[in-house]
């Protein structure tokens, strides 16, 4: 039925979102800080990279201090689940 399809893409949904809450962070392209989607740093108009926390990290970027604030990787993706709702 449409209703039962309806909550399964609702579940999709969710996935998707925990998903990119737990695990992505963005990057400007002309920036060295990675943030969280909703960020008030970041804008659309120089572009942006999507990344995994330890891929940032790797490539040199380090926590917005504003929406993620400091601390170690773990640390950070332990703030990302808890921050999910």
């Amino acid at each position: 039925t449409r209703f039962a399809l309806a909550r399964g893409l609702g579940d999709v949904y969710k996935r998707q979102y925990e998903f990119y809450h737990k695990y992505a962070v963005i990057t400007t392209t002309t920036g060295y800080r990675y943030h969280k989607y909703d960020c008030y740093h970041l804008n659309n108009d120089n572009g942006f990279y999507i990344f995994n926390i330890e891929n940032a990290a790797h490539q040199g970027y380090t926590p917005c201090l504003d929406c993620l604030g400091s601390g170690s990787t773990e640390e950070i993706k332990d703030k990302l689940e808890r921050d999910l709702y």
